[in-house]
C-alpha cells in the first residue's frame, strides 16, 4: 500500500512534508480535521504558547502548530521509529526557520509513555535549562489508539490537571459517536475541565474543553 503523504497545511512551513513512520503504526490526523482544530485555536496561537502533542505520530500537529506561530512544541511518542522521523522533521522545520530569518523554534521530542507522569518532569525542561514543575502547557492535542479511548481518557485528563495551565485548550481525538461522548462525560465528571464543543467528521471525533482556572487556584492554595 501506497504511503500517504503528510505535509504541513498552512503557516511559514506550508508544505513542508512530514518524515511518517511506514505502515500503520500510527495514525496520522486527516488535514480536514487539522484544518478544524487550528480553526478553532487560532485565538491561542502566539509565540509565546507551548503545544503539547500527546501520542505525537508523525507530530502533524505539533509541527502545524509551530508553522502557525507557538514558540513551542512538546512532542511526546514511545514508538521509536516515529521517533526518528519526528527528529527529522524537527531537523526540516529548524532548517526553513533559519531561511526565512524567524526565530529557531523550541522544539523538544521525548520517547516516553504518555500515560506515565514522569514525562512531565523531562517536558518542564526548556532549551535554555529552566526547569518549572508548575502549569506549562497552553494547547494540547491527544491521539491515543482508538481501542484505548474509553480506557485511558481519565488518567490522561487527571495528568493533564497538573500541566495545562488556566484557559488551556485541549483537543481528544477519537471515533466519532460512543466514544466522543464517552469522552465529553469524562471531561464533565471532572472540576479541573470545563467541555466546549465535540464535533464529528466522518468516523473522526474531536472533543474541546478548557483548564478550568479556579480548580488550578483550589490546588495550589
Amino acid at each position: 500500500m501506497k504511503q500517504s503523504v503528510v505535509t504541513v497545511i498552512s503557516g511559514w512551513a506550508k508544505g513542508m512534508s512530514l518524515a511518517t513512520p511506514p505502515g500503520l503504526s500510527t495514525r496520522p490526523t486527516p488535514s480536514r480535521v487539522r484544518e478544524a482544530v487550528f480553526s478553532l485555536l487560532a485565538p491561542d496561537i502566539h509565540q509565546d504558547a507551548t503545544f503539547l502533542d500527546l501520542f505525537a505520530g508523525s507530530g502533524a500537529m505539533g509541527f502545524e502548530a509551530l508553522s502557525r506561530g507557538v514558540g513551542r512544541a512538546i512532542f511526546i511518542e514511545q514508538n521509536g521509529v516515529a521517533q526518528k522521523c519526528l527528529h527529522q522533521s524537527a531537523e526540516e522545520i529548524t532548517r526553513r526557520a533559519a531561511v526565512q530569518g524567524l526565530i529557531k523554534p523550541d522544539i523538544k521530542i521525548i520517547k516516553h509513555d504518555a500515560l506515565k507522569g514522569t514525562w512531565v518532569v523531562r517536558a518542564a525542561v526548556k532549551s535554555e535549562g529552566v526547569q518549572n514543575l508548575g502549569p506549562m502547557v497552553d494547547l494540547v492535542y491527544i491521539d491515543p489508539p482508538y481501542e484505548k479511548v474509553q480506557t485511558w481518557a481519565k488518567p490522561l485528563f487527571e495528568l493533564l490537571a497538573q500541566v495545562v495551565r488556566p484557559h488551556g485548550k485541549i483537543i481528544f481525538e477519537s471515533r466519532g459517536g460512543q466514544d466522543t461522548e464517552f469522552v465529553k462525560e469524562v471531561v464533565a465528571s471532572m472540576g479541573d475541565f470545563q467541555w466546549i464543543k465535540s464535533k464529528s467528521f466522518g468516523e473522526v471525533g474531536i472533543t474541546v474543553c478548557e483548564r478550568n482556572s479556579a480548580s488550578i487556584e483550589s490546588t495550589m492554595g
